[in-house]
């Protein structure tokens, strides 16, 4: 995977603010997860409220971290 490296990095950088799952979409319970998030394209890249709604959508390529940081921030 060639956004891992960035995963991992964000990952590394949000602890304490948010949660990470890596979701195998081609699973059955990874199926569910896209389904339910109406994920059409892979790697595609959420940030979900405590209460399942969809704050950031990125679909391809590698996470933007400084848009994934801007959403956050205005959840809060």
């Amino acid at each position: 995977m060639l956004a891992r490296p960035s995963v991992d990095g964000l990952e590394h950088t949000l602890t304490g603010r948010a949660r990470f799952a890596r979701v195998d979409a081609t699973s059955p319970s990874g199926q569910l997860v896209a389904d339910r998030y109406d994920v059409r394209g892979l790697p595609t890249y959420l940030l979900v409220s405590p209460d399942g709604r969809v704050l950031y959508r990125q679909v391809g390529g590698r996470p933007d971290g400084a848009a994934i940081e801007r959403a956050l921030s205005a959840a809060r």
